[in-house]
Parts: C-alpha cells; sequence; structure tokens
C-alpha cells in the first residue's frame, strides 16, 4: 500500500511553531529522543489543473493527457537534457566542475531550472514557508508544507548499506555511496535500478554548494532513481518519514507578512539582483 503520512494544518503563523513540534513527534513516536533533523518543502497549491501536486522532481512529473496523466520528460530526455547542458555551459558559465564531477554537474543543473531528478527541500521551516505562501495570486487556494525525516527514508532506500539511514554528499569524494550512484546513473544512460536501492527509488542528500542561493536557502535534496512520486511509494504503514502541512489560504497573508517581518523575503532568499529587483517591486506594489 502506499506511504501512510499524518496530515498537519497551519490557520495562523503561531501554527508554524506548534507544527515543529507536533511534525517531530510523529516522526520520533515513542523512541525518547526528544530532536528530528526534519527537512521541509513548500508549494503554493495542494493540486492543478491535473489533479493532486505530486511530491516528484520536475523531471519526473506528470501532465494529464486526454484524461490519463503522462509523463513530460522520458528517462531518454532526461539523460539527453543533461548531456547537452554538460556540453554546452562551459561557453556560458567559467569555472564549471570537471566532466565526471556528476554530483556538482547536477547542482548546477537544478540551479538554472533545468529538469533534473533532484528535489528541493530546506533545513528551515520559514523558508518553505515562503514558497507556500509567496504568491498574492494563490491566496484563495490552501498551500502545502511537506515535512521530510531524511535518515528514516534513507534507513528504508537502502539496502544492506554499511551507515544506514546516514545523509550522503552529493562529492566526487563520496563516489561509492549510493547518492552519488544515483546521479551518475543520468549521465551514463538510462537506469532502471540502482544496486542497493529500495523499491522506493529515493534518497535524502546534501548538495554541493555552487551558489550563495543555495546557502541562504538551506537547500537539501532527495534524488529520485524512480519515477513514483515520493507520497505515493509502497512502504509499510509505519515507515513515517513524510508529513503533510496544509496551509489554509486565509493565513497565506497573515504569513507572508510575518516572514517578512522577520527578514525571510525574497531579497534575502534569492541574494541577487533580479530578487532584489523582485521584492522591491512587490513591496512597493499592489
Amino acid at each position: 500500500m502506499s506511504v501512510d503520512f499524518m496530515n498537519f494544518e497551519v490557520a495562523e503563523p503561531n501554527d508554524l511553531f506548534k507544527t515543529v513540534d507536533h511534525v517531530a513527534r510523529y516522526f520520533l513516536g515513542d523512541s525518547g529522543r526528544v530532536v528530528a533533523w526534519v527537512w521541509f518543502r513548500g508549494e503554493p497549491r495542494l493540486k492543478d489543473e491535473n489533479g493532486p501536486w505530486e511530491l516528484a522532481p520536475k523531471a519526473h512529473r506528470r501532465r494529464m493527457n486526454n484524461g490519463v496523466r503522462e509523463h513530460i520528460y522520458s528517462r531518454d530526455d532526461e539523460g539527453q537534457m543533461a548531456m547537452a547542458f554538460l556540453r554546452q555551459a562551459p561557453t556560458r558559465l567559467p569555472n564549471c566542475p570537471g566532466p565526471t564531477e556528476y554530483g556538482l554537474w547536477l547542482c548546477l543543473m537544478q540551479h538554472f531550472g533545468l529538469p533534473t531528478r533532484l528535489l528541493d527541500w530546506t533545513d528551515s521551516l520559514f523558508v518553505a514557508a515562503f514558497f507556500a505562501v509567496e504568491e498574492k495570486e494563490e491566496d484563495d487556494k490552501d498551500g502545502v508544507i511537506w515535512a521530510l525525516y531524511p535518515n528514516r527514508l534513507n534507513r528504508l532506500s537502502q539496502q544492506d548499506d554499511e551507515r544506514p539511514g546516514a545523509i550522503s554528499m552529493l562529492h566526487p569524494g563520496a563516489s561509492k555511496q549510493l547518492a552519488y550512484r544515483a546521479v551518475e546513473a543520468v549521465f551514463k544512460g538510462p537506469c532502471q535500478s540502482i544496486p542497493g536501492l529500495h523499491d522506493c527509488g529515493a534518497i535524502a542528500a546534501m548538495p554541493c554548494e555552487t551558489d550563495l542561493r543555495m546557502t541562504v536557502q538551506q537547500s537539501r535534496f532527495t534524488i529520485h532513481a524512480s519515477r513514483q512520486p515520493l507520497d505515493a511509494v509502497d512502504l509499510p504503514d509505519d515507515s513515517r518519514f513524510l508529513a503533510k502541512i496544509r496551509v489554509l489560504g486565509s493565513a497565506k497573508a497573515p504569513i507572508r507578512h510575518a516572514l517578512m517581518q522577520a527578514g525571510i523575503r525574497r531579497s534575502t532568499l534569492f541574494p541577487d539582483l533580479s530578487g532584489l529587483a523582485d521584492d522591491l517591486a512587490a513591496t512597493h506594489g499592489w
């Protein structure tokens, strides 16, 4: 059966603080521990014209076609886009990674918007909340903040690993780790399975920070070798690695204001001239 995850609800800014404790308790259960390392991901809506919003990376997303959900990109498309980017980027960007530094390349591709098998997460609940409430035109729709227990996901994902539950690094020095092999497969041909990776096909990993934006957003990734959405994988009911936090549409404007007062705004999360311009326009416009 598909993964069973807990649902929480945010109706006002103060609920964000309460949610952190509730989510940690849900993940830890009766373990006796009081702290869980949790990652978060914010999205402005629960569903769109294609149905419920799937927890999947851009390269594995689906859309409706004649009443049937179909993948936008094939596995061949994923590899071909990655190889074309790797081949053409050096003339456009100085100091690119080395030809076989695949983890660095995939982080770079994700940063510049290429569809990849990486799904963005953050260490910060408030950064995730920003992305859930930023778009004013979505205030009439409920948003969502996903909470992920990355160590538990990796324990469920890895088979016969020497360090079960450990968080890998997307760095050339970690080339023997499972996460790096899942990245490397993109550049070496379509990969139906990764030896040692459970059928859920996703693993949590720390990125190499190739841009200041990744630092301020406290970026983290899940790598998806499987094309199945993370919220629909076939795992035991007690897996407890995922929680869903619904952000009511009526709470978006107050949360947006509270985050701005706390310094969580577009110009701080996108520390470049484009982020600054967007922030100034939003602040002085209506």
